[in-house]
């Protein structure tokens, strides 16, 4: 998020330069979510999550992350026993 910049206008932003996709309109905000200050974390944190647009099958065929805005990141999902 930059300086001076709203949470609607960098999710926006961040779509563009990471997908090469353009919403046509400020996007809905669907969810948050708080994280709390931690030992792994040393500051909270808030988290949100928009709604963009409706993809064609085109659109969905044509993204590609751009290479100067992808970047690996790491990712350790939990172990699950089988059980629902």
């Amino acid at each position: 998020m930059d300086i001076g910049e709203r949470p609607d206008e960098t999710a926006v932003r961040e779509c563009q330069e990471e997908t090469g996709l353009t919403a046509p309109g400020p996007p809905r905000l669907l969810a948050t979510a708080y994280g709390l200050l931690g030992a792994q974390w040393p500051h909270s944190t808030i988290g949100m999550v928009f709604d963009g647009v409706r993809l064609t099958a085109g659109q969905i065929r044509g993204i590609a992350p751009r290479p100067e805005g992808a970047r690996p990141v790491p990712c350790t999902c939990p172990r699950t026993s089988g059980k629902p």
